[in-house]
């Protein structure tokens, strides 16, 4: 009798559901137009997972380090899929 073995699939995926801001009376943090319409360009591309995944300490390097820095970028942006 010969076994199969069903390969899974796995699709990535990072979706943002929105933004919010924390101010302090001593927060005076803003973003120009030009910087908000850079952050909805960043957040269409189809490879912003990986541009993310790869900003996470890009010091350090390594084959083991890609699931490890994968899973930082799920949890930093509350991913789980």
């Amino acid at each position: 009798a010969s076994s199969s073995k069903a390969a899974s699939v796995r699709t990535l995926y990072l979706r943002v559901l929105g933004m919010t801001r924390e101010t302090t009376s001593a927060d005076n943090t803003s973003f120009t137009p030009q910087e908000e319409e850079a952050f909805r360009l960043l957040a269409r591309r189809p490879d912003i997972y990986n541009i993310l995944t790869r900003s996470i300490a890009p010091s350090i390097s390594g084959s083991y380090t890609i699931d490890i820095k994968k899973a930082l970028t799920c949890l930093l942006f509350s991913g789980s899929r």
